[in-house]
């Protein structure tokens, strides 16, 4: 009840009274972990302090849960929020430590594929544990963020003909994707395929849109491939 309670209060705007019954349920039973996760979202989500976020989930952790799944699902929401601030080598920690508690669910996946790109973009990790990591979370679920990573792992390993075959993978999956297809145009060029690379890049910008992150370096190497 009372954690309903504080659902209500947060949904009205009363972030006060909200923060104030999740901190009371977890003083009345540490063991109450529902409020730790509920009160790590609403430092993270509501009020952007990720340091006291993360702080929950750490405490909760070091309750050791009876419920595996509990256990994995704190490490997974510590990793994402460790990575989204740049601690890296933190993420992938967590990250691994999500699978010694859970393999099988979508949570797993996240955590497979989350750990392949840091191993293949950051270079935390064995390229090779990196595709199988993306196999990993492909077999969970086939989702085209999970085929993106496991095309980018490949693009690392200069496998280019496979990261082709996982980026369109990908495409097929979320066509409306800009990153997706400026992936797509990395590996076309690197594999000597201008033509398709240039069509790639063109996709990529004419998606992004202004907010496109990346449609600067994308314009550049676009320039680049006219040029030769």
């Amino acid at each position: 009840m009372q954690e309903l309670n504080a659902r209500v209060f947060l949904a009205e705007g009363d972030a006060a009274s909200g923060e104030q019954t999740l901190r009371r349920i977890i003083e009345t039973d540490p063991n109450y972990l529902s409020a730790y996760f509920a009160l790590s979202d609403f430092y993270q989500t509501s009020q952007k302090q990720t340091e006291r976020a993360i702080a929950q989930l750490r405490d909760l952790i070091r309750l050791k849960p009876a419920n595996a799944q509990q256990t994995a699902q704190a490490h997974l929401l510590l990793a994402m929020l460790e990575e989204g601030r740049g601690n890296f080598d933190e993420a992938a920690r967590n990250y691994e430590q999500t699978l010694n508690y859970d393999k099988r669910s979508m949570g797993a996946a996240i955590a497979f594929n989350n750990l392949a790109w840091l191993y293949a973009d950051r270079g935390l990790g064995n390229l090779d544990k990196a595709t199988e990591y993306s196999r990993n979370a492909i077999n969970i679920s086939p989702e085209g963020v999970f085929y993106d990573t496991l095309g980018y792992a490949y693009l690392k390993k200069r496998q280019f003909e496979v990261a082709i075959e996982q980026f369109n993978k990908a495409i097929d999956r979320k066509p409306s994707s800009a990153i997706y297809h400026l992936h797509l145009a990395r590996a076309l060029r690197d594999h000597g395929d201008t033509q398709k690379a240039r069509q790639a890049y063109d996709r990529a910008l004419q998606l992004g849109g202004p907010n496109f992150a990346e449609a600067g370096q994308a314009r550049q190497e676009l320039a680049s491939l006219r040029k030769s």
